[in-house]
């Protein structure tokens, strides 16, 4: 007779094994940079967010994006917007080769735990035919360009 917690792990494990590969931790998406490789922030109050872009580098070459919801946005005594955001961010873009090719991933708990960040998938008939490559995993790869029309391909909020 197998025992219930034997029996569990054995789930467990047919679980993990089987499991579509874009509910898997978000590997190959580095941490959010420090101030240091900040280049440029923006804040867009039509599509309530807050988004900063990075050099990994450290060379000006944008390479990693995050957009955070604003929460509050109101107007100081010098009439600028001032907004509150939420603590971590809901999208992430990477450029892993430097080619303007980012892929994009979603926070859908928004704690920042890299064990919640997933890559982005398009609902189906939103970004084309297939964001599934024959193995199962997410293959499209977004080119984040503000002069780029086919910008509604990426979640509902495009910031530019």
């Amino acid at each position: 007779m197998v025992s219930p917690s034997c029996r569990f792990a054995v789930l467990f494990v047919a679980m993990c094994l089987t499991s579509r590969p874009e509910i898997m931790l978000a590997q190959g998406l580095p941490t959010e940079p420090v101030e240091e490789f900040l280049v440029n922030e923006d804040v867009n109050i039509a599509t309530g967010l807050y988004t900063r872009e990075y050099s990994l580098h450290n060379d000006g070459v944008i390479d990693y994006r995050t957009a955070r919801q604003i929460i509050d946005s109101r107007q100081n005594d010098y009439g600028n917007t001032v907004v509150e955001a939420t603590p971590h961010p809901l999208f992430y873009w990477y450029d892993e080769k430097r080619n303007g090719a980012f892929t994009m991933w979603i926070d859908p708990e928004g704690q920042g735990c890299p064990c919640d960040i997933v890559p982005y998938v398009a609902l189906a008939g939103e970004a084309g035919e297939s964001d599934m490559d024959r193995s199962g995993g997410p293959h499209r790869e977004y080119d984040i360009n503000p002069t780029n029309p086919s910008l509604s391909a990426y979640a509902e909020g495009t910031f530019w």
